[in-house]
């Protein structure tokens, strides 16, 4: 079941005219089918099958709040994080992250409030869309404010995936950038996008090896194809540390769940053994040419990135002193390991 559209709110004017009088206002509220979301703002309640996904969930949630914060802000727009999830952008929130607002009208002045951060800027304009109703901050400075404001995994992650499916270009990101002179966390936000790489082809490629780089370890290089001694294709990595012989693999929930082209599902177990076998012998075959291969799931390297890191650490133990007997691709060239050293 998919999740309802966040309601849009209005005010105790409106719900008294909703609802023929305050008296039918006041008994709707008692029953729970209209709930106050603060003061002279009111929106029918939000409803979540039992089935939604996690992640759905607390996206369709904040945008609910979100609603009811810009119907109490009317000077506002939508931005950062709320606005990422404005635009549809892979950023992962949790529940009752605090909806964020900049002001474009009005005195400006940040400051903290129970559920809403509400941020400022008197050193440049704030330009915004509208997206759905509502008013948010266009997709650039909204990349842009992430990229101060939020960790790199997930600000590079969400980064990559904007530019590589076409929503924002690098140019617009540091042309917003370049607007933010003495802004807090630029420094930080040249960093993590000195670290975006379109090669990378999943969300969770990306958080991966960023997290993995803020535990010490070099970026990988992204989706290598690796080959025997007799040039035949053995399989594709989602990352390789050639100077280390190390390969890793990122295994995102769902994985082994689709059928032919990722298109039509199969029935679950049969898929998983058969995709489970397929991986099994590509990580043996692999590994026979060798390199060390290492494994984990989207759980592990956000729950647990230290853990994740002496994996890696630990494979690069076991893979010192071996031969790789291999070719890997690089470009439409069949090379040696040892010259992707410098790539």
């Amino acid at each position: 079941m998919s999740p309802s559209r966040p309601t849009v709110p209005f005010t105790y004017q409106d719900a008294v005219e909703r609802y023929s009088g305050r008296r039918s206002l006041d008994r709707r509220l008692r029953d729970g089918d209209v709930c106050r979301l603060g003061r002279g703002i009111y929106a029918e309640p939000l409803t979540l099958g039992s089935a939604t996904e996690t992640w759905v969930a607390h996206r369709t949630e904040h945008l609910h709040r979100l609603r009811a914060a810009l119907h109490r802000f009317p000077g506002m727009v939508a931005s950062h994080t709320s606005a990422a999830v404005v635009h549809g952008l892979e950023l992962v929130i949790a529940a009752e992250t605090p909806v964020e607002l900049t002001v474009v009208r009005g005195a400006p002045q940040s400051r903290s409030l129970p559920g809403v951060r509400i941020h400022h800027t008197d050193s440049t304009v704030t330009p915004h869309v509208l997206v759905d109703d509502i008013r948010t901050t266009t997709i650039a400075r909204t990349v842009a404010d992430v990229l101060r404001t939020r960790r790199a995994p997930h600000a590079v992650a969400m980064t990559d995936r904007a530019v590589a499916d076409g929503a924002v270009d690098l140019a617009g990101i540091t042309a917003a950038l370049d607007a933010q002179v003495r802004w807090k966390g630029r420094p930080r936000a040249r960093e993590s996008l000195a670290a975006v790489d379109l090669r990378r082809e999943s969300w969770l490629e990306s958080y991966s090896f960023v997290a993995l780089h803020e535990q010490g370890h070099p970026l990988p290089l992204p989706q290598v194809s690796v080959h025997d001694e007799h040039l035949r294709f053995v399989g594709r990595v989602d990352g390789l540390w050639p100077r280390e012989k190390v390969f890793a693999e990122a295994d995102g929930e769902g994985k082994y769940f689709l059928g032919p082209g990722d298109q039509v599902p199969l029935e679950p177990e049969t898929t998983v053994r058969r995709r489970l076998a397929e991986e099994r012998e590509r990580h043996a075959r692999l590994e026979a040419l060798g390199l060390v291969g290492v494994r984990w799931t989207g759980e592990e390297i956000m729950n647990r990135p230290e853990a994740v890191a002496l994996r890696v650490e630990l494979a690069r133990e076991r893979a010192r002193g071996m031969q790789f007997h291999g070719w890997v691709r690089r470009g439409a060239d069949l090379v040696r390991l040892e010259s992707l050293f410098a790539a």
